[in-house]
């Protein structure tokens, strides 16, 4: 466990255990639960650029994403591995993504580290919402 605590700087077993895709109790400000918002919105691109995630922590974030987004905004997710050298984050969340998410998470993987703040030519929309980790 202390290794694995040392890779992640968190406790990825407990992480693992937690359900990718789950509900949240809603732990917004009542200010911003009572906020009016416009019906019709732009919709978005949802960006979050990764490098050598935890599995558990990266698929948790995409369905979080999936779950608390109106699907109405939400365009798509882009999943940008910023040349992470897990191999569980290549194929088999390539396999992962083709059978659960396909219509709308759609995933690059760079060759070397070079990403951060430009939004990739694929996205369809003029707005872009990025996520980074830590």
């Amino acid at each position: 466990m202390k290794r694995l605590y040392q890779i992640n700087q968190y406790n990825i077993m407990a992480s693992d255990r937690i359900p990718l895709n789950r509900t949240l109790k809603d732990m917004r400000n009542s200010l911003c639960k009572a906020k009016t918002y416009p019906k019709s919105l732009p919709k978005a691109s949802v960006i979050i650029v990764f490098h050598n995630e935890a599995w558990s922590v990266l698929l948790r974030t995409v369905w979080s994403v999936l779950n608390t987004s109106p699907r109405k905004i939400l365009n798509e997710i882009i999943l940008i591995d910023d040349a992470s050298e897990r191999e569980f984050l290549k194929e088999p969340l390539d396999d992962y993504l083709a059978k659960n998410l396909k219509d709308i998470v759609k995933i690059f993987h760079l060759p070397k580290r070079s990403v951060r703040a430009r939004p990739p030519k694929s996205a369809k929309r003029n707005y872009y919402l990025f996520s980074k980790e830590r």
